[in-house]
């Protein structure tokens, strides 16, 4: 469990760092055979959820709270990746697009 809300930002980058890294080692195949992005998505998440415990890692997550999550200029947006809690205010911790 991670002991303290806010993280710093080197330890966020290491995290995903080590991920990328299992991830390029385990994964390579989806990379090879042109695989679509929301298969390589799904199978880095995996990886990031086992490097952030205690916090939801999803893919394309459209919600804040109940409502869709915009952007001041985008507007409405749909990360490709994020890691957060699910339901709750704060910043998200990560957020891949």
């Amino acid at each position: 469990m991670i002991a303290r809300e806010k993280m710093e930002r080197e330890d966020i980058k290491n995290r995903v760092v080590d991920a990328l890294k299992n991830f390029g080692d385990g994964e390579d195949h989806l990379l090879k055979v042109d695989a679509h992005e929301l298969a390589i998505a799904s199978a880095l998440a995996g990886y990031l959820r086992t490097r952030f415990p205690g916090y939801s890692v999803d893919c394309d997550y459209n919600r804040d709270g109940k409502d869709k999550k915009r952007l001041p200029r985008e507007g409405r947006v749909r990360p490709d990746i994020i890691v957060h809690r699910r339901g709750r205010a704060g910043p998200n911790i990560l957020v891949l697009s």
